[in-house]
């Protein structure tokens, strides 16, 4: 079996109009003569003036996002796309407009707190809230796998596990490295004293990490466009940056170099 790649896309209709195109001629776009998905459940979700739409191809998306503009006749449509290689450990984005594809870059998502459930509440955790967390309020980004393979294990959810992907690099600020430290368990033991570790944005859980008693963790990738703080991505929906402009170079070099 080829490498699956999990592909969310988020067509952007022109701000004058309420769509130039129905959704269901984007998704009969998309989906092509084989009107199926690879390997991944069709997922297809409307809000604003957006048509978001999850998919599986083999590989890669390939030229999905050029074709399906060709196919709407429209250069006034702006395409997302952020997607993972079920062979690869990150997500990649990248734009698609009347003028072409923008270069890709690693896909940045951001947290606001970190939630801790313990077997053993050390005593200067937070108070647990009304689901047992303490809640530690640090903020950052990171890059992230989101894996929607449908063969994952535990059954596949919308909360499919991320495969070997983990919050990893660039965290600011500085207290959301120190704690991250902290909780990790690469390469060591997972403590004992932690059950569930959830990565939280604007209330809703983002990454979650699972540890089991003998020394075995599970993890998930909830990201979605919500949590996406990729630079270009909040320009066009009228957002400032979060990230700093040499860690935005940095992930461009990390495309770059896979």
């Amino acid at each position: 079996m080829a490498n699956v790649a999990t592909i969310f896309l988020r067509i952007v209709s022109p701000g004058d109009r309420a769509a130039a195109a129905s959704h269901a001629a984007i998704v009969r776009a998309l989906l092509g003569e084989d009107d199926s998905s690879y390997c991944v459940p069709l997922v297809i979700g409307f809000r604003d003036r957006c048509t978001d739409v999850q998919l599986g191809r083999r590989w890669s998306p390939g030229e999905l996002a050029e074709d399906l503009l060709a196919a709407l006749g429209d250069g006034d449509h702006r395409v997302f796309v952020r997607w993972h290689s079920s062979g690869g450990d990150f997500d990649e984005i990248y734009e698609v407009d009347g003028t072409g594809r923008q270069a890709p870059r690693g896909c940045r998502y951001a947290f606001d707190e970190i939630a801790v459930r313990y077997r053993v509440r050390p005593e200067d955790a937070p108070p647990p809230d009304d689901l047992g967390f303490s809640v530690y309020p640090v903020s950052g980004t990171y890059l992230g796998g989101n894996n929607r393979f449908a063969d994952s294990f535990p059954p596949l959810t919308l909360t499919t596990p991320a495969g070997a992907s983990s919050p990893a690099t660039h965290f600011e600020p500085a207290p959301a490295a120190r704690l991250i430290a902290s909780l990790s368990s690469e390469g060591v033991e997972p403590q004992a004293a932690i059950q569930t570790i959830e990565w939280r944005h604007q209330s809703r859980a983002v990454r979650i990490e699972r540890r089991f008693q003998r020394s075995r963790t599970t993890q998930w990738g909830i990201d979605d466009w919500d949590n996406c703080v990729d630079g270009a991505y909040l320009l066009s929906r009228g957002r400032a940056p979060v990230v700093p402009k040499e860690v935005a170079d940095l992930d461009r070099e990390f495309v770059a170099e896979v």
